[in-house]
């Protein structure tokens, strides 16, 4: 004969479920599940868009405070100048840069391992330009479990028609120093350069090499790939940006 019982815990939105199986030999129990309510939180509500100030060619965040869901929500940010369309365009520039960040759970009781990203929801501008105030931009959060896409409020950008001055390449954000991976995995690594012109990023692995084979370097994103980790991968990785200044 087996039992089912659930633990209705109202203040987290989440149910504790044990199953206890028992016959004349004896009982066993199983080990406690937790099932939470998927859920998507909301953006606060403005009555107009907010509006950014900001120098021809200088670097700029623009930040976005997503939501909190269950499970955790994809942030993206989309432009477009039809205020009315709900989905907008994905901003696609390699001027235009969005961060993130990867989380690594071990559970040893169970032996369950888990690694994923987050975007964090920050949209950089590498520098900007006069067609950037032509866009509205927009963060969004999507929740695939329930479907539902939340849109932030509308982000207008001023130019200030000065003339440039070239920059120097300066670190506007990258992915955290510490990392840990399990073999077989891919890695993800990520430097985002403001500067003028456009910084590119060189990539190298100080005392060691980067597999060709199995990496690739997505200059648009800023971003070194490594699929199929292996253990000679592990050491610390150096990203370098440049722009002939």
């Amino acid at each position: 004969m087996q039992q089912i019982c659930g633990v209705n815990k109202k203040k987290n939105k989440y149910i504790k479920w044990k199953i206890w199986l028992f016959d004349i030999l004896g009982t066993a129990v199983s080990r406690k599940v937790r099932v939470r309510l998927a859920e998507l939180g909301a953006f606060p509500i403005y009555d107009k868009a907010q509006i950014i100030q900001v120098r021809r060619g200088d670097s700029l965040k623009i930040p976005c405070k997503p939501p909190t869901g269950v499970p955790d929500p994809e942030t993206y940010w989309t432009d477009n100048t039809n205020t009315g369309d709900q989905f907008g365009f994905l901003v696609s520039n390699p001027r235009i840069q969005q961060d993130y960040y990867g989380l690594f759970y071990i559970n040893l009781k169970i032996l369950v391992f888990s690694m994923y990203f987050v975007l964090l929801g920050n949209l950089y501008f590498l520098n900007v330009k006069d067609e950037d105030e032509q866009k509205q931009f927009i963060c969004n959060v999507f929740s695939r479990k329930l479907n539902v896409i939340r849109r932030g409020a509308l982000t207008q950008i001023q130019v200030i028609k000065s003339d440039p001055n070239n920059r120097r390449p300066m670190k506007l954000w990258t992915s955290e120093a510490n990392r840990v991976f399990l073999k077989g995995y891919k890695l993800s690594l990520k430097c985002i350069f403001g500067g003028l012109p456009t910084p590119g990023v060189i990539w190298r692995k100080i005392n060691g090499t980067i597999p060709e084979r199995r990496s690739t370097v997505t200059m648009e994103k800023q971003e070194l790939v490594i699929t199929d980790l292996q253990f000679e991968d592990a050491g610390l990785y150096e990203c370098r940006g440049h722009n002939g200044r």
